[in-house]
């Protein structure tokens, strides 16, 4: 290994829903990953101000990789652990990007059927910000160079909270969403967001060799705990690949599974799905799901 680089990093990208905090949860009983939360501040060190959240292998220099290595160490090094692993759902617009800076690492990317993820989406995008929460949540990877970007952020859609009921964005800003948004019902902008996440990280994902990445479904890991995790262990060279598939299906089970979220979906009308279907059909077949 490159002494500059980090020992295997694990990314796991996917939309927000997607199952992505599912495999984190479960990859944290291996005693060598240290779990970066919120690791934006990180990821956006050197990035200027811009209306999305896309960022390319081109702007990966030499200056800007070595001060997320930096940072990344430094996680690493608080924690004691040997590895570095995040679930940043960015990553979805940023492959290219990831891999020029962790060309080592091993990417995780995990789907779920729009039609259950894009509730629970809406309801993110209408949840009341939380100071404490956000301020919980990030601080241990928070970093004071991308902190003022970070409080105008909240700053925003805590006002916009306020005076609209729903924030003015939530999660990562795909290209094109200020101009689609419109006069559009949110369930509608979120489908949006939801298939441009997906489109980008796939043609990211096509960019990286393939013993590189992995994508696994929610369902597969909700209805088979046990093989599917061992599979995902074991390409990520998990050092006890067993260990971690035997915590899997004790963690992944009925009665647990709905205490990994405080999160319930938001209702989503009949005439509101009739504008969303089209918007995702395609996306859906990509990933192997009926609309």
């Amino acid at each position: 290994m490159n002494e500059n680089q980090l020992d295997r990093p694990v990314l796991i990208v996917g939309t927000p829903r997607s199952g992505k905090s599912l495999i984190t949860n479960v990859f944290r009983s291996a005693p060598e990953f240290c779990l970066v939360n919120e690791p934006l501040s990180i990821w956006n060190l050197g990035m200027p101000n811009r209306s999305d959240d896309c960022r390319s292998a081109e702007e990966a220099t030499a200056k800007i990789r070595e001060k997320i290595l930096e940072a990344c160490r430094e996680q690493l090094m608080r924690s004691g652990k040997s590895r570095y692993l995040d679930n940043l759902a960015y990553h979805s617009l940023r492959i290219s990007f990831a891999n020029a800076v962790l060309p080592n690492a091993k990417i995780i990317f995990v789907t779920r059927d729009g039609r259950a993820a894009i509730p629970e989406m809406v309801r993110g995008w209408t949840m009341k910000t939380s100071i404490v929460g956000t301020a919980r949540n990030t601080r241990r990877s928070i970093n004071l160079r991308t902190l003022p970007r970070l409080a105008l952020r909240f700053g925003v859609n805590y006002l916009s909270g306020i005076l609209k009921g729903r924030r003015a964005t939530w999660g990562p800003a795909v290209p094109g969403l200020r101009e689609f948004s419109g006069n559009r019902a949110i369930a509608e902008v979120v489908a949006f967001q939801w298939g441009e996440l997906n489109r980008i990280a796939l043609e990211g994902l096509r960019s990286i060799p393939k013993e590189r990445w992995i994508q696994v479904r929610f369902e597969d890991l909700i209805d088979r705990p046990e093989e599917e995790f061992l599979k995902i262990a074991r390409f990520a060279d998990v050092q006890s690949p067993d260990a971690v598939s035997q915590y899997a299906s004790v963690f992944v089970s009925p009665n647990n599974i709905p205490k990994q979220s405080q999160w319930t979906a938001a209702e989503v009308s009949a005439d509101e799905w009739e504008k969303i279907d089209p918007l995702i059909a395609s996306m859906q077949r990509a990933l192997g799901y009926s609309s």
